[in-house]
């Protein structure tokens, strides 16, 4: 008998940032679903937002999502869903503070809030955040992505409270 290593989701795809932002979804909505029907229901709203914004094409199915797109997208999902957050790029929220992104990150999650970060070594985005053990939130069955890991110094999206 052969040992096939089965494909997974996210070996074929680059829907990793969209993964990330339905996890902080999960996160900001408390869901608690063993059977996944929430995670279904908000990763399907999810696309549907990528969708109506242009963003659901070959280019971002294999080459994946800029900062900027996923902000569109979370802020789409946020409207349509009478959700009380707000997305904005790592850099934009950086600047207005006036210090580093890599700083920003930080006051941003120890105060509670949520960063989908990307590590560019793994051409992986995941969500950063204080509420969960590890920190780190990675899509993936097996992480590729720890506390270790370097993650791009300008490129993420803060999620926060209006």
């Amino acid at each position: 008998m052969m040992n096939i290593p089965w494909a997974k989701q996210g070996h074929g795809d680059s829907l990793c940032g969209i993964y990330a932002l339905l996890n902080a979804i999960c996160v900001i909505q408390e869901v608690n679903d063993p059977q996944y029907e929430e995670h279904r229901f908000i990763f399907r709203c999810l696309v549907l937002a990528a969708d109506k914004l242009g963003f659901v094409d070959a280019h971002h199915l294999l080459i994946g999502f800029e900062d900027f797109e996923l902000v569109e997208v979370f802020n789409l999902y946020a409207k349509r869903r009478n959700l009380a957050f707000h997305a904005e790029t790592l850099e934009k929220y950086s600047s207005d503070l006036g210090c580093e992104p890599s700083k920003a990150v930080d006051l941003v999650v120890d105060g509670g809030d949520l960063v989908v970060t990307y590590a560019p070594t793994a051409d992986h985005w995941v969500l950063r955040t204080k509420l969960n053990v590890p920190k780190i939130v990675d899509s993936w069955p097996t992480p590729l992505v720890s506390e270790r890991s370097k993650f791009a110094k300008d490129h993420g999206v803060v999620i926060s409270a209006r």
